[in-house]
């Protein structure tokens, strides 16, 4: 038997499947990425700075909030995790060139 690994799964599940964990029952409190227009975008930068930054109470919908990463993830982490969720989660092509995205974004920091 031969044991598989993704590491972007993995990163997903330890990081982001615990609010995303998007079962069959829909709650607006833990958003079904799939529905997630950041993840459907052509361009990436709107999900690379919830990634990165989080949302805030003030810039949420009422009682949704989400952390930044910008301290726990590497720029791969983050744009790995862009991968397999525009992967798993749309029908779209891959983004090019994620990593320097990220890096990008991330040298902008977090007001731009």
């Amino acid at each position: 038997m031969t044991l598989s690994y993704d590491p972007a799964a993995r990163l997903y599940a330890s990081a982001c499947a615990s609010c995303h964990y998007n079962g069959r029952q829909l709650t607006p409190l833990r958003p079904d990425l799939a529905l997630n227009s950041a993840v459907n975008l052509d361009d990436p930068t709107n999900l690379i700075r919830v990634i990165l930054y989080g949302v805030s109470a003030q810039d949420g919908a009422p009682g949704v909030v989400m952390p930044g990463f910008a301290h726990g993830f590497t720029n791969a982490d983050v744009a790995r995790v862009c991968a397999y969720l525009r992967a798993t989660r749309t029908g779209k092509p891959a983004w090019a060139d994620l990593e320097s995205k990220v890096a990008t974004i991330r040298a902008q920091g977090q007001g731009q």
